[in-house]
């Protein structure tokens, strides 16, 4: 009976020495691939402001200008949705805009993908759709809309209006 119990908790020391092992070396690999939580944020390569007609519950239309602190974009806080596209469209580079879809980006609608259609139209430019990553009829969807004369979106009971 003793030689069966000492060989059971050998057994069992020698699986917690592994496990334990394997937590200690997963908790030092993230800084030797290259992500450091003290390493800030990547920053975007630019912001272009851009204005939009709002209305709420088909009233008149009030013009919004999106600066870069994007506070007008506040004005859509009735949709988390829009509101999140309205920031992140302020940005120019497609690719960071991506980013913050956290690779959701040809899965779901997210408002890194509604923020890639707006700032390709803004900017009158289909090929920021393919340079955001989009893929197979998200990359149609996106150019076809970039290309479009006007781009109108809802949600509840906000409509609005891009404006070139």
């Amino acid at each position: 009976m003793t030689r069966s119990f000492v060989r059971t908790y050998l057994i069992a020391l020698g699986i917690l020495v592994i496990i334990g092992s394997g937590f200690i070396v997963m908790s030092r690999l993230p800084p030797l691939l290259g992500a450091d939580p003290g390493r800030p944020r990547p920053t975007p390569a630019g912001l272009a402001p851009y204005a939009m007609d709002l209305s709420t519950s088909g009233g008149p239309k009030t013009r919004l200008a999106i600066d870069s602190e994007g506070l007008a974009c506040t004005n859509l806080s009735e949709s988390p949705f829009l509101a999140t596209a309205c920031v992140l469209a302020l940005n120019v580079d497609p690719a960071f805009i991506a980013a913050e879809a956290f690779g959701l980006l040809n899965v779901e609608d997210t408002p890194s993908y509604e923020a890639i259609i707006w700032r390709a139209y803004l900017d009158a430019d289909p090929t920021i759709c393919d340079r955001s990553g989009l893929l197979a009829d998200r990359l149609q969807t996106c150019r076809t809309l970039a290309a479009k004369n006007e781009l109108i979106r809802t949600a509840g009971e906000l409509t609005l209006t891009l404006v070139r």
